[in-house]
């Protein structure tokens, strides 16, 4: 897999922007299919904040360039709804031309047209550990380096079609 960082510089009425002033800064991984006759290719977009607007420009520069994606795994379900947006917007059909996966599971991703296939956090899990941590830490205990959580893959219109 060759995978770049495209660093992307954005304006805005509150200021400058360059992804690479925010330390592990969100991201979109747009991803070229092998089994759509295109070659393996994947880029990684990196986004601060976790703007729509900006992901949606990012993604509109992005399908029109030589290597457009025809897959996207977003870092939020947030970015994978601009994905969504900017697709159509492009005149391009989801999951026909384009495949999105986001992340988190929120409202958002029921909210789009199409639906949008996303990776479900356990949250309720995730911040009774955390609260856990924190009274065992008041405590004077050692908090872990590292922890691993299971996630949950749902499945939704965004990345369902047939392979002829």
């Amino acid at each position: 897999m060759n995978a770049n960082i495209r660093e992307l510089n954005y304006s805005s009425a509150v200021g400058q922007y360059n992804s690479a002033e925010f330390e592990g800064g969100a991201g979109l991984i747009m991803v070229n299919i092998p089994w759509l006759d295109n070659p393996f290719y994947s880029e990684i977009v990196r986004v601060p904040d976790n703007s729509y607007g900006l992901a949606h420009s990012a993604v509109c520069h992005m399908l029109e360039s030589a290597n457009a994606p025809d897959g996207v795994f977003a870092c939020s379900d947030t970015y994978g709804a601009a994905v969504i947006s900017a697709a159509l917007r492009a005149g391009l059909t989801v999951p026909g031309d384009l495949m999105v996966v986001g992340f988190d599971n929120t409202d958002n991703a029921i909210m789009t047209t199409p639906t949008l296939t996303t990776v479900n956090q356990p949250r309720y899990r995730m911040g009774y550990t955390a609260c856990n941590i924190l009274l065992e830490r008041m405590k004077g205990a050692a908090a872990p380096q590292s922890m691993t959580m299971e996630t949950e893959l749902v499945v939704r219109e965004s990345t369902t079609r047939s392979r002829a």
